[in-house]
């Protein structure tokens, strides 16, 4: 029957039991050319090119679900979307794929503190596209009252009309 290994596929989010047989199976690449020149995953039908992620890596199960719904929530009418993930699950990466998409000029990245939206445009940001990158107070042109310690109205920048989150269409 052969030795038991445990192998935790973390994209799958599943636990499964393999044999040795199987772990041999499994270092076999995943993607592979057809005999038409298709790229076809060994585990399922042809690999659609929107689930290409890298070049030849493509997309999970869960991840092309994913996909497929910010997809939809984009060309619905609905006002937000609320991608959820575990760590390491490439929620980073799908949002890359998405920004690929729409125009840089509509995309706003907003975090709550200065260190985070370092963060945010360091994950965001390729070579080809840099995306505007804000803090939550800056995008909604308020400020803090260091007296009081309640955010307010950033009046000159409002009477400016200097508020950045109304120029753009996709908030991320």
């Amino acid at each position: 029957e052969g030795i038991k290994w445990s192998k935790w596929f973390i994209g799958k989010g599943i636990f499964e039991e393999t044999t040795e047989e199987t772990i041999i199976e499994e270092t076999a690449p995943t993607n592979i050319l057809n005999e038409n020149g298709t790229i076809v995953n060994r585990f399922a039908e042809e690999v659609d090119a929107k689930y290409e992620l890298f070049p030849g890596v493509f997309a999970n199960q869960g991840q092309r679900e994913a996909l497929d719904k910010i997809t939809e929530f984009l060309d619905s009418s609905e006002p937000e979307f609320l991608l959820m993930g575990k760590g390491g699950t490439g929620k980073t990466t799908i949002i890359k794929k998405i920004l690929d998409k729409l125009p840089k000029e509509k995309v706003i990245g907003i975090a709550p503190s200065h260190k985070a939206k370092k963060v945010l445009g360091k994950s965001i940001n390729t070579d080809k596209k840099k995306y505007k990158t804000t803090t939550l107070a800056s995008a909604l042109a308020i400020k803090l009252n260091e007296n009081t310690g309640t955010f307010e109205p950033d009046d000159y920048a409002r009477k400016r009309g200097n508020i950045p989150i109304k120029r753009y269409k996709y908030i991320l």
